[in-house]
């Protein structure tokens, strides 16, 4: 092991013993037309977080928490709530010592996937490999939320 590996360790250790880490996000709808990323807090050995996620191509902003489940099972509750009004639910869990992914939905009805890292290059990179999933999907900004500014529906007989 390098000297500089060890360090890292190291400081992933103390970060961890000391309650906190800084957490990077990437994912995608199920249909891969919205892509998402921010970053966050983690506190492992509380088993909860925060973090901040911004909807690509739009001026969504949402605001999440994570807690350890109530049923005492290994993945946590995720809880979201963007500017736009919609709402998100859905499970995480940790996959590696720095990597963990999660599934929920959103109030309109979109399904997403989650990754989460405190390796921020590994969520770049998978940042990168979503946006290019979503343009190959011919599904690009499909969002099942209306848009804010949209028309309302045409109502007259």
């Amino acid at each position: 092991m390098s000297v500089c590996r060890g360090i890292k360790s190291l400081s992933i250790i103390s970060l961890l013993a000391l309650g906190g880490c800084q957490m990077w996000i990437a994912g995608h709808s199920d249909d891969h037309g919205l892509v998402v990323h921010g970053a966050g807090t983690a506190n492992p050995p509380a088993r909860t977080s925060t973090f901040n996620l911004t909807i690509d191509g739009t001026d969504v902003t949402c605001k999440g928490e994570s807690h350890a489940n109530p049923d005492g099972s290994q993945t946590d509750v995720v809880n979201i709530t963007c500017d736009d009004g919609r709402v998100g639910e859905g499970t995480s869990h940790v996959v590696s010592v720095d990597v963990g992914e999660g599934n929920g939905t959103d109030s309109c009805g979109n399904g997403f996937y989650l990754t989460f890292s405190t390796n921020k290059t590994y969520i770049d990179d998978k940042l990168e490999e979503f946006r290019k999933m979503s343009q190959a999907s011919g599904h690009a900004g499909n969002d099942k939320c209306e848009v804010p500014g949209a028309l309302p529906p045409h109502t007259d007989p």
